[in-house]
């Protein structure tokens, strides 16, 4: 049986926000349930698929995102459960997710 090492564990999830013109740094972290956002003031726990806060600072600024994000997520927490992933590996992870994030948001027409 693993240990699911990354219980508790912070993380960043680097989003740009085309709003505002910059990158915004989301604070996660990995919880028993799912995931806890905390970011400046629309944050809390969230299921494993990251909702409901994830998606509510995407709105917030207008942040456009792929329809899958909060399936990878979900995926995401699975294997980090079910194959003990290091901290690393899950970083790793939500930096492929966000990026998805950055590129659906760059692409989009002002």
């Amino acid at each position: 049986m693993s240990q699911d090492q990354t219980i508790g564990a912070s993380f960043t999830f680097v989003v740009y926000s085309k709003r505002w013109g910059h990158n915004d740094t989301y604070h996660i972290r990995r919880t028993t349930d799912g995931w806890e956002i905390l970011h400046i003031s629309i944050g809390g726990p969230c299921n494993k698929r990251g909702e409901p806060y994830l998606f509510d600072n995407f709105r917030q600024d207008s942040i456009r995102y792929p329809i899958e994000v909060g399936q990878r997520m979900e995926a995401l927490w699975e294997r980090a459960r079910n194959q003990d992933l290091s901290h690393d590996e899950v970083q790793a992870g939500l930096n492929e997710i966000a990026q998805s994030v950055v590129a659906t948001e760059k692409k989009r027409k002002s």
